[in-house]
Parts: C-alpha cells; sequence; structure tokens
C-alpha cells in the first residue's frame, strides 16, 4: 500500500509540475502575442526546415523592438530581443521591488537607517543554439534554465516586419513561485502519505484486536475441545459475528458437558444398581462350589434365588 501511495504521489507531481509548466508557458506566448498581433501576417511555422527570410534592420525597426522589450517587462518578467545572428538588441530585467518589512527610521548613533539592498535579478537565459535555430525556422519554442541563481521558464518567438523575420523575442520568468508551490504539494504529499500509512497501521491494529485476535482464541478452545477438555470456554463477549459465533460455540460445547454428564450419571447409577444383585449371587454360587449345599431341595431353591436375581 506504502509502495502505490508513493508512486500515485509521484504521478501526482509530475502531472502537476507538467500543467503549471505548460500554463507558464501559455501566459507567456498570449502575453507577447498580444503586442505582436499587428506583426501576424508575417509567415508561421508550417513544417518547412528552411530558415526564414531576414532583413536588415532599420533605425526605426531597432526603436520598435526596444519599445516591444519595454512594454513587455513586468516585476515578473524580463525580456531579451536578438537579432538574427544571435546578437543582443535589447534586454530588460524585472522591477526591483523592496522588500517587505523594512521600516524608514534610525540606526545606531541617530544616522538614518538606509533600506536593505534588494536581490539582484538572475540574469536572462541564454538559449542554445539549436533553439534559437528552430525560431528561425518560424517556429516557438520554450524552454528552462536550471543553471541560473533560480530556474527560469522562457520563450522565444520569431519577430516579423511583414515578410521578412527582423528579430527574436524572449519572454522568461522566474520559477520560484512554481518550486515554492511545488515544494508545498511534496510536503502535502509526503505528510499525506505518512498520514495515510499511520492510519492503515492503526487500522491494521484495530483489525488484529477486534478479528484476529478472537479468531485465534477460538481455534485454540476448538483445539481444546477436540482433545477432550469440555470445559474450555471462548468467552467471546464482543458485539459482532465472532463474537456471537464463539457464544454460540460455548453454548454448544456447555450443551456437550452437559450431555456427558447425564451419561456418567446414569452409567454410574446403572452399576451401584447392578452391583448388589450380583455380589449375592456371587456369593450363593460360592456356596455351591464350596459344597456347603448338599441338599437337593436345598440347592433347587439357592438356583430359583440367584435367578431370581
Amino acid at each position: 500500500m506504502l509502495l502505490l501511495l508513493t508512486l500515485f504521489s509521484m504521478a501526482l507531481y509530475v502531472s502537476v509540475r507538467s500543467f503549471i509548466n505548460a500554463q507558464t508557458t501559455t501566459q507567456l506566448q498570449l502575453q507577447a502575442r498580444a503586442l505582436l498581433r499587428e506583426r501576424a501576417d508575417g509567415p508561421t511555422s508550417s513544417g518547412s526546415h528552411e530558415p526564414l527570410p531576414t532583413a536588415a534592420l532599420t533605425d526605426v525597426q531597432r526603436a520598435e523592438l526596444q519599445e516591444l522589450a519595454a512594454a513587455l517587462t513586468s516585476s515578473t518578467t524580463s525580456v531579451v530581443v536578438y537579432q538574427a545572428d544571435g546578437t543582443v538588441l535589447a534586454q530588460s530585467a524585472p522591477a526591483q521591488e523592496r522588500r517587505h518589512g523594512w521600516r524608514p527610521g534610525h540606526g545606531l548613533r541617530g544616522q538614518p537607517r538606509q533600506p536593505p539592498a534588494p536581490p539582484e535579478p538572475p540574469a536572462p537565459p541564454r538559449p542554445n543554439d539549436q533553439a534559437f535555430d528552430q525560431v528561425l525556422r518560424g517556429a516557438d519554442v520554450s524552454f528552462r534554465d536550471y543553471d541560473a541563481m533560480e530556474r527560469q521558464l522562457a520563450v522565444l518567438m520569431p519577430v516579423y516586419d511583414g515578410s521578412y523575420l527582423i528579430g527574436v523575442l524572449q519572454i522568461s520568468t522566474s520559477l520560484r513561485p512554481t518550486d515554492a508551490l511545488l515544494r508545498w504539494l511534496v510536503a502535502a504529499l509526503i505528510g499525506g502519505t505518512l498520514l495515510v500509512s499511520l492510519t492503515a497501521l492503526v487500522l491494521s491494529l484495530w483489525a488484529t484486536r477486534v478479528i484476529i485476535d478472537p479468531l485465534r482464541r477460538l481455534v485454540g478452545v476448538t483445539q481444546q475441545v477436540g482433545q477432550g477438555d469440555l470445559a474450555a470456554r471462548s468467552n467471546l463477549h464482543s458485539h459482532n459475528e465472532i463474537g456471537a459465533l464463539g457464544r454460540a460455540f460455548d453454548q454448544m460445547v456447555a450443551r456437550l458437558q452437559a450431555t456427558f454428564a447425564v451419561q456418567r450419571r446414569f452409567i454410574a447409577d446403572a452399576a451401584h444398581e447392578l452391583r448388589t444383585p450380583l455380589t449375592a449371587v456371587g456369593g450363593q454360587l460360592e456356596l455351591l462350589m464350596l459344597g456347603a449345599v448338599s441338599d437337593p431341595t436345598q440347592q433347587r431353591r439357592t438356583l430359583q434365588r440367584m435367578n431370581g436375581e
């Protein structure tokens, strides 16, 4: 049972992680496509293995791409715009937030207390050559970066100007909230597994006490009765089927014991009733055998008395 719970927990963890990553990827793609909608007339991924046509960037296009990067940047997302040759054209990081719990005041010697320095945001992930090459062919690519200070999920999308690819947009977000949720899920699954295992252990101990032990006791009493000990009793008083079986068994053995007691009393009474006549007959036979009675008439009377016994 513990193995099944462990396998179920692992499958649930993998499913939830895949679902959250897929939802995060979709959210990033929708966020980027909302600003790229005016460029939707460009070519899309159609299964072609050839790179899309590219064009040299004008100053206006550079400015537009930089504005696009700034517009897509938020407190949770960072944006990088690459040129077709892989060089970085524009880059923006999430805005740093003031740490919660800080209050202005004075430190030692009356000097104003400075707010704590916010943590440096992690550097945007860098796509590998294979992912970048797929984007140059018109496909949207998502990847996760495990080498940074924290895990990040990034989406690469081509940027078009008419029928020409003028850049590659990368929008990424930290997976810190997702990892925190997954850690909570792991803790909950471990706690739930331990709770279910403990409950199963308690139920098994209860079943052993309520079911197994009375059955073992009834089997032992049955063996004692089979060996001739009719005084053995199970003395099961539980209010369930096993208790009813034990009481019925005890009543059966009690009736058997009473029946055998009646038989023993009958045999004892019969033996007592037969003992006196047989003693008298035995004594008269001894007289006849010793010749104490020689008169034929007396012998006949003795035999008649023996026959009357």
